[in-house]
């Protein structure tokens, strides 16, 4: 399953409580989508301060040294007086996404806690402050990057009724466009307890979507939670 990442929009973010009725910084609002199978999208909205941008850069450069990965544009700095500006920032950080989202960095920038924080932290919250939230690019669909994270074929539907037993019916499978070299469970089950819960990315109306991280290989997954309800509801 795929990860589009989108740069769709932006806004200007003043003190709540203004204390600093000048001093305003711009944001940029970031929707990432995951498809869950043919019919079904995840979507969620984070926003980003532009330092931000250059913080995941320091953070992941420094935990992947090896990698070599190419350094944020210094957008922090940049006087976003004007919309052309703020474009040329969208598209600087647009290009500086592509290449850490696509092969060779994607398999481990999924282990870093920095990158999955950026990506998912506060989802769907509005910063309290936050202005002209309506300004959207008109091309922004032009700009969109996207990345590969790794669901079990068989376990793209998990439910809330299938998690309690999760072991008893679902054996372990490769997981879709990654490589992993963890060995198989002894027993050749998989349960609950073999993941660690990092975060809520996504909600709807037929239950959300977490992120999970598997103990014993690192290897990041997203694992859809359906409510009970609606499967009996529907006969599903």
């Amino acid at each position: 399953m795929s990860v589009t990442v989108l740069i769709n929009g932006y806004g200007i973010l003043q003190d709540p409580q203004n204390r600093f009725p000048d001093i305003f910084v711009r944001v940029f609002v970031l929707t990432v989508s995951q498809q869950q199978n043919v019919a079904t999208t995840s979507s969620w909205t984070v926003y980003r301060r532009l330092e931000m941008f250059e913080q995941l850069s320091l953070s992941i450069g420094a935990e992947f040294r090896h990698l070599n990965l190419p350094p944020c544009p210094l957008v922090a700095s940049a006087n976003v007086s004007n919309m052309q500006v703020i474009e040329r920032c969208r598209d600087d950080l647009s290009r500086w996404l592509a290449p850490l989202l696509s092969y060779p960095y994607v398999n481990s920038l999924m282990q870093s806690r920095s990158f999955i924080d950026f990506i998912s932290a506060e989802a769907n919250t509005i910063p309290a402050g936050l202005l002209l939230s309506q300004h959207f690019f008109p091309q922004a669909m032009h700009h969109s990057t996207s990345l590969s994270i790794p669901i079990p074929a068989g376990q793209a539907n998990i439910g809330e009724m299938d998690m309690f037993h999760f072991g008893d019916s679902h054996q372990p499978t490769t997981p879709v466009a990654a490589s992993s070299t963890a060995p198989p469970p002894a027993d050749g089950k998989v349960t609950l307890e073999d993941f660690h819960l990092v975060k809520v990315i996504g909600k709807g109306s037929f239950g959300k979507v977490i992120l999970v991280r598997k103990r014993d290989s690192g290897i990041v997954y997203a694992m859809k939670v359906l409510r009970k309800e609606n499967i009996i509801k529907r006969n599903q």
